[in-house]
């Protein structure tokens, strides 16, 4: 066993339950940013026409270069497909980047609190790994990073942008000069709700600099979770770098079917994510009225942290609504986080929510 990984703990999720449940229909799962609302049903009826069709070859491995579906990824990323490389979701793709560009003993920093799932393919790489706090852990600016690179001799700096939990955002010109700046220091940035957002993405800075890869997922917006699709997008040489690593087939047919039809189907993604945006902008508004500290986000999710916070968040498991407790990262004791659906399903949870205080 390798010595880096001796404390190393299996990840586990309160929601594990819900998979015993004869059915799913009463239950609300907004712990892990899964999206609340299902793909557009031609996925579905795609995915099955397929499968009935006289050239699906189940027994065949993938189109391992995923030609279709790069065809449509060039025109939405608006890059040559030589820039992009797809993976089974983006935490592979962050696998997949700890073995290029990561070397024992490099100095890795996390702008904290943040998705953590890249902590441990940082330590396995025997990399040094340190975590940056900004003096407002809900604001970030290019001088908070500059400061971070000092202080922490940092080979690797890795940004959720924007950010989960806490939901700042950086924007593209900072970090532009974050990587002219520091030609010696990779940029990792994790773009994984950028769709909830008006922000400008940074894959455009792939044909700019060497020193940037971004990572997006289909997770999120694009509601195929389960399916396990994302994408590494750098230059043309560091995606070259990464092809002699990544297993070639990794992306099963299923996936990439599956993201075909999301892709052609963007119109219905665009009124999802307005739901979801006025739902989470409706249960931030709720929950301050009812005088619970809250905090909004661009994404998917807000933050809240109410009074007796453990109690609320066994009540909600109990009417089996499911959230997260971010209690164990530092400078969010008390702090639960929910995913967000339409304005409908976020009534229900706050009128739980107060009928757990109104007793």
């Amino acid at each position: 066993m390798k010595r880096y990984i001796k404390n190393i703990k299996p990840y586990k999720s309160v929601s594990q339950c819900v998979y015993d449940y004869e059915s799913f229909d009463d239950v609300l799962k907004m712990d892990w940013n899964e999206s609340l609302y299902s793909p557009p049903p031609e996925a579905t009826a795609n995915l099955i026409k397929y499968l009935s069709d006289n050239n699906c070859r189940i027994n065949w491995y993938t189109d391992i270069e995923q030609k279709e579906l790069k065809n449509i990824l060039k025109n939405y990323y608006k890059l040559d497909p030589t820039n992009f490389e797809l993976t089974a979701g983006s935490d592979y793709a962050l696998e997949l980047i700890s073995k290029v560009f990561l070397n024992n003993g490099d100095n890795v920093t996390f702008i904290s609190p943040t998705y953590d799932q890249f902590r441990v393919e940082v330590i396995i790489q025997g990399c040094n790994f340190s975590k940056f706090f900004p003096k407002n852990i809900f604001r970030i600016t290019q001088k908070d990073i500059e400061e971070a690179i000092a202080n922490h001799n940092s080979n690797l700096i890795y940004l959720v942008n924007p950010n989960n939990p806490t939901g700042w955002y950086l924007d593209k010109k900072s970090i532009s000069n974050l990587c002219a700046n520091n030609p010696d220091v990779t940029f990792i940035i994790d773009e994984a709700y950028i769709e909830f957002t008006n922000f400008k993405s940074c894959i455009s800075l792939s044909n700019k600099f060497q020193n940037i890869i971004i990572t997006r997922s289909f997770s999120k917006a694009f509601a195929l979770a389960g399916a396990r699709l994302g994408s590494i997008i750098s230059s043309k040489e560091n995606i070259l770098k990464i092809n002699s690593v990544r297993n070639p087939k990794n992306i099963n047919v299923f996936s990439q079917k599956l993201a075909i039809s999301a892709l052609n189907n963007r119109e219905y993604y665009t009124e999802k994510i307005l739901e979801v945006n006025n739902g989470r902008n409706y249960a931030y508004n709720q929950l301050k009225a009812f005088g619970i500290e809250a905090y909004n986000t661009p994404c998917n999710f807000l933050l809240f942290k109410p009074d007796n916070f453990k109690a609320l968040f066994n009540y909600l498991k109990d009417n089996k609504i499911y959230i997260r407790d971010l209690s164990h990262l530092e400078g969010l004791k008390g702090f639960l986080r929910m995913t967000c659906g339409n304005i409908g399903v976020m009534n229900y949870v706050i009128n739980t929510i107060k009928k757990f205080y109104n007793g």
